[in-house]
């Protein structure tokens, strides 16, 4: 089970990854966007964190 806890990890840190750079492509990034950006790096950060956890 933790093999595929370990898996989903990794799938939601691909997409989060993923997601970030698609919010950094605007060369103009307003209030929202940067926000959405910040969020999306503590989830990437939390993410890691996970699975280094997992991977002990």
């Amino acid at each position: 089970m933790g093999i595929l806890k370990l898996e989903n990890i990794e799938l939601m840190l691909e997409d989060a990854k993923e997601t970030l750079k698609q919010l950094q492509v605007s060369k103009e990034i307003d209030p929202t966007t940067a926000e959405l950006i910040q969020l999306t790096k503590e989830q990437i950060e939390e993410l890691e964190e996970m699975k280094k956890e997992l991977s002990e």
